[in-house]
């Protein structure tokens, strides 16, 4: 079923994707597979992100974030806190969303695992520049490129320059700007 969400995914067909994919969560959980429950949880909120959908994606992502805080799995709670972050801003729920990617940054810090730190920085950024705090949006900014730089990650700093370009004429002007898309984090 996993497999037929995903082809169902890149297909386009959100809607059956979610279907194949809630289905497998409950095999998974009824069977006492919590791991794959999780991974499979992470399938579909973002196809349900994808069919916007976004109380339905927080919901799948909240219950893969309650899968990982069980087993006790440090990254896959960080994850799931990234997607759960990206997801709330996108839904407009910035201070929820700053909560989340706050302590997504920290997991990740704590991991010693510099990529995805650096990438909940950039959306941690995006949401604080969403609510007026632009002075530690850029410095989340400045952080997140400095990290990603060193890694060579092009894609990501471009991701942040984006969401500096849509967000930081807002704190010039005075206008809000909208909410920039929301990227998914590492995969």
């Amino acid at each position: 079923l996993t497999l037929l969400g995903r082809a169902l995914t890149e297909a386009g067909r959100f809607d059956e994707a979610v279907t194949a994919y809630t289905r497998a969560a409950g095999i998974f959980r009824d069977s006492g597979d919590r791991r794959s429950e999780g991974r499979v949880l992470d399938l579909l909120g973002a196809a349900l992100a994808e069919a916007g959908r976004l109380d339905e994606a927080i919901t799948a992502f909240s219950r893969q974030l309650e899968v990982y805080v069980e087993l006790g799995d440090r990254y896959g709670e960080g994850e799931a806190r990234g997607n759960l972050g990206a997801v709330l801003g996108e839904a407009g729920r910035f201070e929820e969303a700053i909560d989340v990617l706050t302590r997504a940054v920290d997991i990740f810090r704590g991991l010693g695992d510099r990529r995805n730190e650096g990438r909940s920085l950039g959306m941690l950024g995006a949401a604080l520049a969403e609510v007026g705090r632009f002075d530690e949006a850029r410095e989340c900014w400045e952080r997140a490129t400095s990290m990603l730089a060193e890694l060579g990650d092009a894609a990501w700093i471009e991701v942040i320059r984006e969401f500096a370009g849509e967000l930081l004429p807002a704190a010039e002007s005075g206008e809000p700007q909208g909410t920039p898309s929301q990227p998914r984090p590492a995969e």
